[in-house]
């Protein structure tokens, strides 16, 4: 049995979803090997302020018998805030860095699409940004904006909600394209 993090902005935290878990709690449920599901994710949390939270936060929960897992999940945030690729990108290497001295497996899920055309074209640029620095860092990688964007049915769940948030429906596609990459088995 591991223990999972998820840390990330309001996506990961699961803003708008009933279950109010968002996609970890859905990925945590179907994965089913694992003792605990944290959901660290934060309204509003870009990478450049989560770059100086996230660490205390898993810290506090590691447990020195159990098998852990580090997943972040950011960008959304950081681009409707208009923070710099360029700060989003030096706050990410920062934060997959961190993690990785941490000697757990670490993955990395890109940011998602949203209702704006001009702002999903932006994470589009952004995930393909993240998708190279975590090559570099060997951390794999799973890109969620340029497929979301054609979906229709994740578009219908933004639109049915604040164009920025999914319904449920939205976060089950999310959880199902994490666990059908296999990265965290």
């Amino acid at each position: 049995m591991r223990n999972i993090f998820f840390v990330g902005d309001s996506i990961t935290l699961g803003k708008a979803d009933s279950w109010y878990g968002g996609w970890p709690a859905r990925v945590c449920r179907e994965l089913g090997d694992v003792n605990a599901c944290y959901n660290l994710g934060k309204l509003g949390d870009a990478c450049i302020h989560l770059q100086n939270r996230w660490k205390g936060e898993v810290t506090e929960r590691i447990q020195p018998e159990a098998d852990h897992v580090l997943v972040f999940s950011f960008g959304v945030a950081g681009t409707l805030q208009g923070v710099p690729m360029d700060n989003q990108l030096l706050a990410a290497r920062r934060i997959i860095e961190e993690a990785k001295q941490l000697n757990f497996p670490v993955a990395w899920v890109g940011p998602t699409c949203v209702a704006d055309e001009a702002a999903t074209e932006k994470l589009i640029v952004l995930s393909e940004h993240f998708a190279e620095l975590a090559e570099i860092l060997h951390v794999p990688y799973i890109p969620m904006a340029p497929i979301l964007k054609d979906n229709p049915d994740y578009q219908s769940s933004l639109k049915v909600s604040d164009g920025i948030h999914p319904q449920d429906k939205g976060y089950d596609i999310i959880a199902r394209r994490i666990v059908e990459t296999g990265i965290l088995k």
